[in-house]
């Protein structure tokens, strides 16, 4: 068994349970925080011209997510899942602090392959988020935080996407 941060999509108790072929709801140990971090759109899609989340170290800052005790069976899955295999994550350990108590040698992906800049993350990725932080239960503040960052970073992509013009 190992401790796993999630955040962004990973959240999405139904998306993570169909990767990692394990029903992660039986595995949640609750809402956690990682400090010192926040929450960036800095990730390039492979495919598309988006961006999807990372965390990036950043003092008093904080990023709620969801603390899981996963099977040692889920850790592959999950690898494929990070693209980690194709140098695109690092797996990082991090400490958390959920109900109260602190963890330890929390495992967690931050992206390797990062952009200057955020961009907007696309609508199919912003519906599995969305999800994510109803099923995490974050607190509103943060929801409101995220979604706010988010619609800026909207209207910034619609923006780029009028005056590119058609092509």
């Amino acid at each position: 068994m190992f401790y796993y941060f999630a955040y962004g999509s990973c959240m999405n108790l139904a998306s993570l349970s169909d990767t990692l072929g394990v029903d992660v709801k039986t595995h949640v140990l609750g809402l956690s925080y990682l400090n010192d971090y926040k929450l960036k759109f800095n990730y390039p899609s492979i495919d598309f011209d988006y961006h999807y989340c990372n965390i990036a170290q950043a003092p008093n800052r904080r990023v709620e997510g969801t603390l899981f005790l996963l099977p040692d069976s889920a850790l592959e899955p999950l690898r494929e899942r990070e693209e980690y295999w194709e140098g695109r994550y690092d797996e990082i350990q991090i400490q958390v602090t959920c109900d109260g108590k602190t963890y330890h040698d929390v495992l967690t992906y931050q992206a390797k392959a990062v952009a200057d800049e955020e961009i907007f993350p696309g609508e199919r990725y912003l519906g599995l988020l969305e999800q994510g932080l109803f099923d995490a239960q974050v607190s509103e503040q943060y929801h409101t935080e995220v979604m706010r960052h988010i619609n800026r970073l909207h209207q910034e992509y619609k923006q780029t996407q009028v005056s590119a013009g058609p092509t």
